[in-house]
């Protein structure tokens, strides 16, 4: 009605213009004789529908991608528009560049291997005339604490072997060659947290430090108010957040009342205060809010009571609404922050080392120079157009990589392979991949299962370490021999472990004779596992 138009109305109206006027598009047409696409695998069906308007019978059309690396599905971009071209555009001539000028031939053996499980794909076949190069390294580890703690062994070794090589001194590059990629911004933290105790540089790309995010700061704002009801700065930043009606003018009376009346106790303030409607509600809230956690030994460590002030604030339902409309991730980054806290317990004390820990840590942030020289930390999604002379892919478990929340179908299962297609050829030289036994997940630990992905990367490509250094004995919860309870079969044990579309699938022999074929990601809260059978079975 102003005037104004966004991004879709950059495309939309330019379609209903082109439709609506034959002599407009026309001459569109006749002007441009050539039309030329890059990076083709990211359009969407919009951008489809413009291109079909600005191609007449006698243009040259030219579209320039790579379907195997289409991972923009969540923001709209439909592969089957490269994947179609052919059928849309007759007399298409596809041309394959399957030569490859970055990585070692190994690389490109692991990245073909596992994006060829897909089916919706055109399919080619990379090479390179360069070297072979070394083996991939996988790596089946205890839990996030040993992942970081492995890759910070790894990046050090590197960093002293290219030390060795300058004798000069110059550490040009000692740790800028290096990224650490995972799927969500939440599992930055650990590293954060380890790359500074030994002192790794690092930088983080495409999102702020796991304690500047937004929804983290507003938690550790809640958490600064129940420490010192004096706080000021913290008050102000939770008060009206997520909305409870607490106006600006409201909150600064609040204040010159808590100063005034109550020598700056905003809690004393709240309880006080004659406010009005909303504002009285919302005041009553707060200090119910902060009365909850007077007994706060009651929660197992101060990570729960993050849990419960998350949910209890409104931040946690708030925030999931945010990615809902976003499709973000901010709910990861405080189920994160539950876990980062879950090593104190739930006193004041525990509180206050906490808060004291992420306040150096933003400290040691800030001191830190601004060269290029750093670690490079990065979700695989910001990896694209990226390279770096050694990369390491990290939280190789199901559910996590590929995820698999509600809604998680076979297309998706795709997409998510296109992406670890995408992280394996960001490596030039070096490649490794971790996966944990055991991931923390809102302050608890859970067992988890190597990525399905792991499974489709040659063996002749990798060299494992732990888990008995070999493939076939890395932990799996669910492998033959196991024994486990069910909550309505009673005992029994795996007896053979398959995989069926994608789902792991095992067959069950019971104590009482009975036999089941169940999947374990669809019957997780049934299942418990009690160790490996005994000679008896």
């Amino acid at each position: 009605d102003i005037g104004n138009v966004d991004f879709g109305d950059l495309i939309l109206l330019p379609i209903r213009l082109l439709r609506g006027h034959p002599e407009i598009k026309n001459r569109i047409q006749q002007r441009f004789l050539a039309v030329l696409v890059d990076e083709y695998q990211d359009t969407n069906v919009a951008q489809y529908q413009l291109l079909r308007e600005l191609v007449g019978p006698k243009t040259w059309l030219g579209v320039v991608g790579d379907d195997d690396q289409s991972i923009y599905r969540f923001r709209g971009a439909e592969v089957g528009n490269i994947l179609g071209f052919p059928d849309m555009f007759p007399g298409t001539q596809v041309v394959k560049l399957e030569q490859n000028y970055r990585s070692t031939a190994t690389i490109l053996e692991i990245a073909s291997a596992v994006v060829s499980n897909n089916t919706g794909r055109l399919g080619k076949t990379l090479w390179t005339a360069g070297e072979t190069g070394n083996k991939a390294v996988m790596a089946y580890l205890e839990d996030h604490n040993d992942e970081a703690e492995w890759c910070a062994e790894r990046i050090d070794a590197a960093a002293a072997e290219k030390s060795a090589e300058n004798p000069d001194g110059s550490s040009d590059g000692k740790y800028s060659g290096t990224a650490i990629l995972y799927r969500t911004n939440a599992q930055s933290r650990v590293f954060e947290t380890l790359f500074r105790k030994r002192n790794i540089p690092y930088r983080i790309v495409g999102t702020l430090s796991f304690y500047q995010r937004e929804e983290v700061k507003d938690v550790l704002a809640y958490l600064s108010w129940l420490a010192n009801h004096r706080d000021e700065v913290a008050f102000r930043r939770i008060a009206n957040k997520p909305a409870r009606g607490l106006g600006k003018t409201g909150l600064n009376r609040l204040m010159d009342a808590a100063l005034t009346n109550h020598s700056g106790d905003i809690l004393e303030a709240c309880r006080k205060y004659p406010a009005k409607g909303k504002a009285a509600k919302a005041l009553r809230f707060l200090s119910e809010l902060s009365e909850r956690y007077t007994d706060s030994e009651s929660f197992e460590h101060l990570g729960f009571l993050i849990q419960d002030l998350a949910d209890a604030s409104g931040l946690l339902e708030h925030y999931r609404e945010v990615d809902r409309v976003e499709n973000s991730q901010r709910t990861r980054n405080l189920d994160e922050l539950v876990n980062a806290a879950s090593e104190y317990p739930s006193t004041p004390e525990g509180l206050t080392a906490f808060l004291e820990l992420v306040e150096l840590d933003q400290a040691l942030l800030e001191e830190e120079e601004e060269d290029d020289n750093r670690v490079t930390l990065i979700t695989m999604h910001n990896t694209k157009g990226l390279e770096f002379d050694s990369v390491i892919i990290t939280g190789m478990e199901e559910g996590l990589f590929p995820r698999g929340d509600e809604g998680f179908d076979d297309d998706e299962l795709e997409e998510e392979r296109r992406l670890f297609y995408v992280a394996i050829t960001r490596a030039r030289k070096e490649l490794a991949f971790t996966t944990c036994r055991r991931r923390m997940l809102w302050g608890r630990y859970r067992d988890t299962v190597p990525s399905r992905f792991l499974q489709e990367v040659p063996d002749e490509t990798i060299r494992v370490e732990g888990a008995g250094d070999s493939r076939e004995s890395a932990y799996d919860p669910w492998r033959p021999g196991v024994k486990l309870m069910h909550d309505e079969y009673g005992v029994g044990v795996v007896q053979k472990r398959m995989a069926n579309g994608g789902h792991t699938v095992i067959h069950v022999l019971f104590e009482s004779g009975r036999s089941a074929t169940l999947l374990p990601e669809f019957s997780s809260n049934h299942l418990e596992l009690l160790g490996t059978a005994g000679d008896d079975w």
